[in-house]
């Protein structure tokens, strides 16, 4: 949101205040709102970092399963010493 013409024009015949500029871009930023344009944006940047979010996700659980393999047989070993110890 750059500075126009009118923009310019306005502060002077305000005598230099900048009240009228600030209303102006808060009519702007409204119209900015209602535009599909701004919706569109918004959800992908969301989605993008959802996205990125996910992938780190799925990356750290990939290192824990690298850095703690699991196997079925010892899994099942586990369980039947904790079966023993009961008995």
């Amino acid at each position: 949101m750059g500075w126009n013409r009118s923009d310019r024009i306005e502060i002077e015949e305000q005598g230099g205040r900048k009240e009228g500029v600030e209303l102006k871009k808060m009519g702007t930023m409204r119209r900015v709102v209602k535009e599909k344009r701004f919706w569109v944006a918004s959800f992908l940047l969301v989605w993008a970092a959802a996205l990125q979010g996910h992938m780190m996700w799925m990356q750290r659980q990939d290192a824990f399963k690298q850095k703690f393999p699991s196997n079925s047989n010892s899994n099942s070993n586990h369980d039947d010493d904790l079966a023993g110890a009961d008995s």
